[in-house]
């Protein structure tokens, strides 16, 4: 729920944005 939330405020953000802030996360996670 947090993740599918995280995404819907990304959405409003450029994707330039998104994809850094979503491969950062996953950089972390990983």
């Amino acid at each position: 729920a947090h993740q599918k939330h995280r995404v819907e405020y990304t959405s409003a953000e450029p994707p330039c944005i998104w994809l850094a802030i979503h491969g950062n996360l996953q950089q972390k996670q990983n």
